[in-house]
């Protein structure tokens, strides 16, 4: 792999604004479009709703799990009726439970096809 820089919208009008010959108001229409992406870039990404739920049911599930023997979606859930209520089904539980391992929250192992899921210390 290379360690080349990504080739953005900035990067692209900044090359044109210092490389090419171009009429002024061209170049003043380029130089704005910057300062746009800049201030796009520079504003903090709000959460949606559900993504502030999210956060909070992975807290559940965390607090739920056993650290000693592995679980899987469905034995994690049976211990949180109060998730259960919201009606979603085990793909969504399964979705979080793996965002939880890729914050290395949470540690997946898969036998004969089904996986198990353990609370890191």
């Amino acid at each position: 792999m290379t360690n080349e820089k990504k080739f953005t919208n900035k990067s692209a009008l900044q090359y044109v604004v210092e490389k090419c010959e171009v009429p002024a108001e061209v170049k003043e229409k380029l130089e704005k479009m910057i300062e746009q992406l800049d201030k796009k870039a520079s504003t903090p990404k709000k959460l949606t709703k559900e993504q502030e739920n999210n956060i909070v049911y992975k807290q559940q599930i965390l607090e739920a799990m056993s650290t000693e023997e592995g679980e899987t979606v469905t034995d994690i859930m049976k211990k949180l009726p109060a998730l259960q209520e919201l009606g979603y089904q085990n793909q969504k539980w399964s979705a979080l439970i793996t965002q939880l391992v890729k914050e290395n929250k949470v540690e997946k192992t898969v036998v004969k096809g089904k996986s198990y899921f353990r609370k890191m210390m």
